[in-house]
């Protein structure tokens, strides 16, 4: 969970290793807090060949203390990339949240790159293998994750390889199904639909802050995990983008709540800073059987690279 506090708060255009305290204590480092939980989570798959938690929150904590340039030990990205040269990994979620994770290392210059490179390589094939005939990349709510690892890998496997075109149509039409009314499973998919990937949470201007911008998804999540009906839309674009354009600080939300919050602080900045650019706003969601005819080209920036 450390690291999607971590990116979300870069998001906001933050530094995550200065939080304030509310109560006007000392500021909070939450990449320190990460680099600690990663120890754990290593020393454990060392000790018992498994992790405390999961692979899915080892790669989150990879991808966040990458995307902030943080200091990662070369033994802990060696053990990472053996874990997936053994197909210790194989969940498509995890795979890719992982495939983020492998391609900012290697970008970065972490140490040892040919391993890197080389788990990075089957990662990717996993998710190329994973489509299915119905247009997705493993099941519905995986595929916007999988989207974005292949859009962010497109030299390895470019978009007409992966057939991206069908599998944005086979998203649009689930969204105007209501498949995707739930603020969570619209803010993996959203930065997919743009062409981007949580490794541009680092590159995105900073036009301001995100802080209490609407209640929206406080209520709905309030609705579904309590119990309550909450409301829904289907048939248009409102299902995908009021989950993505009402934003409530995370501070006071609890559990599985602030998850939620913070995958779509996430995923609101990076659609917002790339709507205010980009003709696809007219057209996000134009019908589920008009998308765009090549899809959104996907120009990966070049990075500069920080060896660890």
């Amino acid at each position: 969970m450390v690291g999607l506090y971590v990116l979300a708060i870069s998001a906001c255009c933050l530094s995550p290793f200065h939080i304030p305290d509310p109560k006007n204590g000392p500021s909070i480092d939450l990449v320190a807090i990460l680099m600690e939980r990663l120890e754990q989570e290593m020393a454990s798959v060392a000790r018992y060949g498994h992790p405390v938690t999961t692979y899915y929150q080892v790669a989150l904590a990879f991808l966040g203390l990458c995307e902030t340039r943080a200091p990662i030990s070369k033994i802990h990205v060696q053990t990472f990339s053996e874990a997936v040269l053994k197909s210790l990994i194989f969940k498509v979620d995890t795979k890719a949240v992982s495939a983020l994770a492998a391609r900012c290392l290697l970008d970065q210059g972490y140490k040892p790159l040919d391993q890197i490179r080389t788990a990075l390589i089957k990662l990717t094939a996993g998710l190329y293998c994973a489509r299915t005939e119905n247009g997705t990349i493993g099941n519905l709510y995986s595929t916007g994750l999988a989207m974005q690892a292949l859009i962010a890998n497109e030299d390895m496997f470019p978009r007409l390889i992966w057939r991206a075109a069908e599998v944005e149509l086979a998203m649009l039409s689930a969204v105007h199904a209501g498949a995707f009314d739930m603020p969570i499973s619209a803010a993996q998919l959203l930065p997919a639909l743009l062409g981007r990937s949580f490794l541009d949470v680092d590159q995105m201007p900073c036009p301001g802050s995100c802080h209490s911008m609407g209640s929206g998804i406080l209520q709905r999540e309030e609705a579904i995990h309590g119990g309550r009906e909450g409301p829904t839309e289907s048939g248009n674009s409102a299902g995908l983008s009021e989950g993505v354009n009402e934003i409530v600080d995370v501070a006071e939300i609890p559990g599985r709540m602030i998850i939620n919050c913070c995958v779509t602080l996430i995923s609101y900045n990076l659609s917002r800073s790339f709507l205010m650019e980009s003709e696809w706003a007219n057209r996000i969601i134009p019908s589920p059987l008009q998308p765009a005819e090549n899809g959104i080209s996907y120009n990966q920036s070049s990075r500069k690279n920080n060896t660890a």
